[in-house]
């Protein structure tokens, strides 16, 4: 993907499912890291495939248009939508909105933190291949090309990354590599 016209930043994701998978690499990933670190972030990638990570993720967000159609379907039967529908819809909004800002507070604990084991479970598929080498200076590479914070606070980064802190993933790798 050419994301240099558009950002510095480098990355790498998987998205799709069924027969229709397919693996973007950044052209700044690519300037940015040689080729066995290449290999090893697909490796990374392959293991979000291996472990039905964007199932699950397809999964959580149907459950969460469950939540919201079900409370719209009860405030819809009620005598005081049919009379003010606007009022409602907006307050319904507003009662929507705010319970995902609560929730995406308390996400740490349940969805961020399977998110974040996702990431490690991917690392470790990379490892179990055969590039623990590979995959820990790739992310090195892509930290310090992105300019990412190394050790970021735990609650910060709970809250705001969908990634683990790189100090965290390399200790995982180490630790991977001695399982």
């Amino acid at each position: 993907m050419d994301g240099s016209s558009r950002s510095s930043h480098s990355n790498a994701f998987q998205y799709g499912f069924c027969g229709n998978k397919r693996i973007v690499l950044f052209d700044t990933l690519i300037q940015q890291t040689n080729t066995n670190e290449i290999v090893a972030i697909l490796a990374h990638e392959l293991g979000h495939w291996k472990h039905w990570h964007t199932i699950f993720q397809l999964v959580m967000s149907e459950i969460q248009l469950f939540i919201i159609f079900s409370l719209f379907g009860i405030c819809y039967k009620d005598r005081f939508v049919v009379q003010s529908p606007t009022l409602v819809c907006l307050l319904l909004e507003f009662v929507i909105s705010t319970f995902y800002q609560s929730f995406g507070f308390s996400a740490p604990i349940t969805i961020i933190g399977l998110y974040l084991y996702f990431e490690f479970q991917a690392d470790k598929f990379a490892v179990d291949l055969g590039y623990q080498d590979h995959i820990y200076h790739g992310l090195i590479k892509i930290h310090q090309e992105n300019k990412a914070t190394l050790n970021p606070d735990w609650l910060f980064s709970a809250y705001h990354y969908s990634h683990p802190p790189l100090i965290q993933r390399l200790q995982a790798i180490r630790d991977a590599k001695k399982d």
